[in-house]
């Protein structure tokens, strides 16, 4: 028998080797994997963060409602943005007045504006602003088409002029339901088809203008498709 073939193990040494070898090994490798295992699952708590591989962890597997604040979000939560939508609404506002404060505009419910037609026959449009009421009639009178806008009061003692920059105290003074005030009139049988006039009125005390400005309203006759057009706009800055 040579040297070589005397240091060489025989197949069923290297099996017997092995089998010892797994044996010996068997339940220290069983110890560590009973650990892990429990029954066919994973053991909860049982393995480290860095034996996961990076970036596979999503929302699904991760309970958001016990996460603390992200250091760089509480940077975030201070900025200084719309965080309601009133804040949103108002900033809104802002750009729709030109950046100029509400107070630089005129409310709404200091202005009486009013443009519209009526035909002969029509009942009486009204419309009102404080204790005065406008009504305006558009009617035949004879042969003529004739356009009339009145005002009249619920307050005894309001004064009502269509002079430009009447006085308080001064024009004339209504009753309620008195004779309504011929603010401006219109017929076929004047020379221009259209008048207008000017007109204030002032509170029984004279004191505080209902409209303390002075504007151009009017009432046109065979005004296109229609027999009567009514126009105008009132102020009142007190």
């Amino acid at each position: 028998m040579s040297a070589e073939s005397r240091r060489r193990p025989s197949a069923a040494m290297v099996v017997a080797i092995v089998a010892l070898v797994v044996a010996m090994t068997g339940s220290a490798v069983a110890g560590p994997l009973k650990k892990l295992i429990a029954g066919s699952s994973i053991k909860k708590h049982s393995i480290a963060g860095n034996r996961l591989v990076n970036h596979t962890l999503t929302g699904q597997q991760i309970n958001l409602k016990k996460l603390g604040t992200v250091p760089a979000a509480k940077q975030a939560a201070s900025a200084k943005t719309a965080t309601t939508a009133a804040d949103a609404t108002t900033a809104s506002n802002a750009l729709d007045l030109g950046g100029q404060p509400a107070a630089s505009y005129l409310p709404a419910s200091k202005l009486l504006r009013w443009n519209f037609t009526m035909n002969k026959g029509d009942a009486a449009h009204t419309f009102t602003y404080g204790p005065l009421t406008f009504a305006a009639t558009c009617k035949a009178d004879g042969a003529d088409t004739d356009g009339e806008l009145a005002v009249s009061t619920t307050e005894s003692g309001t004064y009502v002029s269509r002079e430009p920059d009447a006085e308080p105290g001064t024009g004339t003074i209504l009753t309620a339901g008195g004779t309504p005030y011929d603010v401006t009139e219109q017929d076929t049988s004047m020379a221009d088809d259209g008048n207008s006039a000017e007109f204030e009125a002032f509170d029984p005390n004279g004191e505080v203008a209902i409209f303390s400005t002075a504007q151009t309203i009017g009432v046109a006759i065979n005004t296109p498709g229609a027999d009567c057009r009514f126009f105008g706009s009132l102020l009142n800055d007190a």
